[in-house]
């Protein structure tokens, strides 16, 4: 079955956005303030006392608050470019009829076909939310596996996903031929690893039916 991926480029935009929308409103501010105190100092150049809408104090207020508006959070999204967010590579699951009360069975069935086919993946167990679950990792990718009950069903999803910075995104976008190979080769590894927890999940399930 084919699962469509999410857009890599979805993390990186939403955390941009959230740093960047107080900057333009920090710059707003800032603008709002210098635009009154232009007007106040036209009107007194051409001797008409100048429209003094809010006052010099609260125009200059506006103006210093708005500049280090712009300065504080503008080095916070200048910093957040270098932190790696994660991007989610794929989401899947599969569901094993009948197995609710059988978790256990499936999570070592799943943990043993990983442990012998997953290399370079390294592979843990660990609970999330009390349901067990595996932590796989390798390749500049992570993935986590979690069964749970629904209804009489055993339910298996997992995620895989990669943790990368905005800078390094932009680099690579703007590297040479080289570069964007192994790009690929990074794509290709989401795709085995994806492929890997699906097999498991399948011989897992087959396992259960008989």
């Amino acid at each position: 079955m084919s699962v469509q991926a999410p857009n890599p480029l979805q993390p990186h935009l939403i955390r941009s956005t959230i740093f960047l929308v107080p900057v333009l409103a920090s710059l707003l501010v800032w603008a709002v303030g210098v635009g009154s105190s232009s007007l106040v100092v036209l009107g007194s150049v051409s001797g008409g006392g100048g429209p003094a809408l809010m006052g010099q104090a609260v125009n200059s207020g506006l103006t210093l608050f708005g500049l280090v508006g712009m300065v504080i959070f503008g080095t916070a999204w200048s910093l957040s470019l270098f932190v790696p967010v994660r991007e989610v590579v794929v989401e899947d699951g599969a569901t094993i009829p009948g197995r609710a009360d059988a978790l256990g069975a499936v999570h070592t069935s799943i943990l043993a076909r990983l442990e012998q086919s997953c290399p370079p993946f390294n592979v843990r167990t660990d609970t999330l939310d009390g349901h067990p679950s595996l932590v796989i990792g390798g390749e500049g990718l992570h993935a986590l596996l979690v069964v749970r009950p629904m209804g009489p069903d055993a339910r298996v999803g997992w995620t895989v996903w990669r943790s990368r910075s905005t800078s390094t995104l932009a680099l690579e976008a703007l590297a040479g031929r080289q570069s964007q190979n192994f790009a690929l080769l990074d794509a290709d590894a989401g795709t085995m690893l994806r492929d890997l927890l699906r097999g498991a999940v399948e011989l897992a399930a087959d396992q259960a039916d008989h």
